[in-house]
């Protein structure tokens, strides 16, 4: 250092505790030596588990793209995704950027992604995608007839046996994938009797293929598989068959757009506004609108389960409202979602955007597996642990900005140091993190100015 010899440096032991801006400066941790065992702030220097501070290492552009945002990973999953000027980009291991041609309706909305069945189901609020290992993009589900066709009575004509029959059809994409069934028609036969079916839905989704007819027994609400038809199709005639696979898509209709989507013991759970939505099990895209689903007093800003299988559970935290309502986090447990037992697991929300899942034993826990991590609304970083338990990380010493709007956090593991890196957008100095006074005078030439 220019002016200054080496013998004139002030030399310190380290900070093993690193950042404490909770304490005020008269009591900031010390050994019994009274050495301050912390910092108040540091810029730009990674500090190791002794204490030791180390300039942090620089990098290099990678991409110049002006406005690239949502980047997102997952070691099940061949692509590294996000969205750039209107489109969801994907990268390959090489680094270069693909455009995949989503054509998002909200391209500037954060993007919310997880991995189901080994394809991507990605969601803004507005756009909803799902994304394949090769790049390819095709929807959460195939489209859902928007009604039944016109069915009526072939007196004579068919020989069905004779009672009620309950009539549905569904489309099915060039992928294979069925989609949902609405409300059925009903008819009473008589003996002999057939269902000739005229006005057809019509398809909406180029990616549509075929139509399948369902047929129930008579007086039965269990619906078989009766005929595959073309889309041109425009009378088809319901007589004596053999039954084919069974309607297990009766009252389906797609997953509405969300915030947040998640993948939980093989369902798929969206956040959409106030509302937590899901899926039957092992059926993407698709739900029960009037019934899958549980309302909550506030946008939800975190969905983030912990463990899976049995004994495994899901936190859900809402926003704050204006001025009056705090957020808060709950913790979801049972088997099936209609019968989830929800209790308030921590009186804070969580910052949008912030949930991670990181390996216990990275974060000096003793148990094995994944925990979700995240960013609570009044500036604490937490883990939440199964049987719905929220530990705060060095709560007693630091405090992050509180009330930002949206954040992202990820574990940063170099040079045999591991630390959490957070990126925030907005939010104010948090109410927990002291706020120091000094009184100073300036002298120059041995007379005081101020």
């Amino acid at each position: 250092m220019a002016g200054v010899s080496s013998k004139d440096l002030l030399r310190m032991a380290g900070w093993p505790l690193g950042i404490a801006n909770r304490p005020p400066e008269e009591a900031m941790p010390t050994d019994e030596d009274g050495n301050v065992l912390a910092l108040r702030a540091a810029k730009n220097i990674d500090i190791d588990d002794q204490g030791k501070p180390r300039r942090r290492p620089g990098g290099e552009l990678a991409l110049a793209a002006e406005g690239l945002h949502s980047l997102w990973a997952h070691d099940r999953f061949p692509l590294m995704l996000g969205v750039h000027a209107g489109d969801v980009v994907a990268f390959d291991p090489s680094e270069d950027m693909e455009a995949l041609g989503a054509s998002l309706e909200r391209p500037n909305q954060p993007m919310s992604y997880d991995v189901l069945a080994g394809n991507v189901y990605a969601s803004n609020g507005w756009d909803k995608l799902q994304i394949r290992g090769d790049g390819t993009v095709r929807s959460w589900a195939a489209e859902c007839p928007g009604g039944q066709p016109l069915a009526v009575i072939s007196p004579g004509v068919g020989g069905l046996r004779q009672g009620k029959y309950q009539v549905a059809v569904t489309f099915i994409d060039v992928d294979g994938r069925e989609g949902g069934a609405s409300l059925p028609v009903e008819l009473e036969l008589a003996a002999g009797d057939g269902i000739t079916l005229t006005n057809f839905p019509v398809a909406q989704d180029p990616r549509t293929a075929i139509m399948r007819v369902y047929l129930s027994h008579p007086d039965s609400d269990v619906l078989y598989a009766v005929q595959d038809l073309a889309l041109s199709t425009s009378s088809y005639l319901v007589g004596m068959h053999t039954p084919g696979g069974k309607l297990d898509k009766l009252f389906l209709a797609p997953m509405p757009a969300g915030q947040i989507v998640r993948a939980v013991n093989g369902r798929q759970i969206v956040a959409c506004g106030r509302l937590l939505r899901w899926s039957p099990a092992l059926t993407y895209g698709l739900t029960i609108l009037h019934r899958a689903f549980q309302r909550y007093d506030a946008e939800l800003t975190l969905v983030e389960p912990a463990g899976q299988a049995e004994g495994s559970g899901l936190f859900v935290a809402t926003a704050a409202g204006d001025g009056k309502r705090a957020g808060r986090t709950y913790y979801l447990t049972g088997p099936d979602p209609a019968n989830w037992q929800r209790v308030i697991a921590y009186p804070h929300g969580a910052v949008r955007g912030s949930a991670t899942q990181i390996d216990a034993s990275a974060l000096g826990l003793e148990q094995s597996g994944l925990v979700p991590v995240w960013l609570s609304d009044h500036g604490q970083f937490v883990i939440g642990l199964r049987g719905g338990q929220v530990m705060e990380l060095h709560a007693d010493r630091y405090a992050a900005p509180a009330h930002a709007d949206h954040a992202s956090i990820a574990l940063r593991e170099f040079g045999g140091v591991r630390h959490l890196i957070a990126t925030l957008r907005g939010g104010q100095v948090s109410g927990m993190a002291a706020v120091d006074l000094a009184e100073a005078e300036v002298w120059k030439n041995g007379e005081r100015i101020s």
